[in-house]
């Protein structure tokens, strides 16, 4: 009849701790791109308000300063939770798929 198992590869699912820390890094990235945006636009209102002299300069120069200190602190953020993820994937890749025989004794 011939070899009846064709994958090479088995894929075990026992290691939910390694597969939430994967599942989780995208959205805790996504959460900090959000904080990004907020910094972004704080940085763009501080300028603008610099430029157009509607408030006082050291206030409009703070919330310039603040808000691009908040997108580069937040984006860094950001990275780190997908380089972590990506770690982690490669963790439950190693950890989950094994040989076909594997458990041939």
């Amino acid at each position: 009849m011939g070899n009846v198992m064709t994958n090479s590869s088995v894929n075990t699912t026992s290691n939910s701790t390694v597969r939430n820390q994967v599942e989780r890094g995208p959205v805790v990235s996504g959460l900090w791109l959000r904080v990004t945006f907020i910094g972004l636009s704080a940085f763009a209102v501080g300028l603008i308000q610099l430029f157009d002299g509607s408030v006082k300069p050291l206030s409009a120069l703070a919330l310039a300063v603040v808000g691009a200190a908040m997108a580069v602190f937040s984006t860094r953020l950001a990275r780190r939770a997908l380089d972590v993820d990506e770690g982690a994937a490669r963790a439950v890749k190693a950890a989950t798929v094994l040989p076909a025989n594997a458990f041939a004794g």
